[in-house]
């Protein structure tokens, strides 16, 4: 299950070309775990899934963890414009 994503912004890194950072925060289920982190490059849009499960038979209470991670974006980036999508969530940004 996609967890829940409240911010996404991008760090562009003085490089050449440049390389890109997303800082991603967000929360899921108290009683589920991450499960997967999986990146997907088309064109100019990066989309990143990141995916919690639940243990089986578990018996949860209705609590959250937080989430906060800083992830290197995969490839290069030439300039342009670009769009990270983090499940569901919109980016966009401008390298030069």
């Amino acid at each position: 299950m996609p967890i829940y994503i409240s911010r996404v912004d991008v760090q562009i890194l003085e490089s050449v070309p440049p390389r890109v950072t997303a800082h991603v925060e967000g929360a899921f289920d108290g009683c589920a775990e991450l499960n997967s982190e999986r990146q997907v490059r088309f064109g100019n849009t990066v989309t990143i899934t990141i995916l919690s499960q639940h243990p089986r038979k578990a018996i949860c209470l209705q609590t959250a963890k937080f989430y906060r991670k800083d992830i290197p974006l995969e490839g290069t980036f030439p300039p342009g414009d670009w769009l990270l999508r983090v499940n569901g969530v919109d980016y966009t940004f401008v390298t030069q």
